[in-house]
């Protein structure tokens, strides 16, 4: 799941105010930077998580791309098909109901 935040950003945020906005914690984001035209700019990550967003290249109404890689997260829950338990049928048994 990709969390898209466009809009204007105070270069004094943190990486950890998106939490409040995403859900995600710290140690699972991948961030990325988007420009206004949605280019590719920059991935954010490798940066403490104190790191301003001040000391990137970012203007209002960029785009930052929050990832989430937590793999037990309920996200990973949704695309995960192993999880989800099947319902199966043998040859003879589909035959009776055809």
């Amino acid at each position: 799941m990709h969390i898209w935040e466009k809009g204007r950003y105070k270069k004094t945020i943190r990486e950890s105010k998106f939490v409040s906005v995403t859900g995600i914690s710290p140690e699972f984001q991948q961030l990325f930077l988007h420009d206004d035209k949605d280019a590719p700019v920059m991935s954010m990550e490798g940066y403490p998580q104190d790191t301003k967003l001040g000391a990137f290249p970012i203007d209002n109404y960029w785009t930052i791309r929050v990832i989430d890689t937590n793999p037990s997260s309920v996200k990973g829950q949704f695309t995960d098909v192993s999880l989800v338990k099947k319902f199966e049928l043998t040859e003879e048994e589909y035959e009776k109901r055809s």
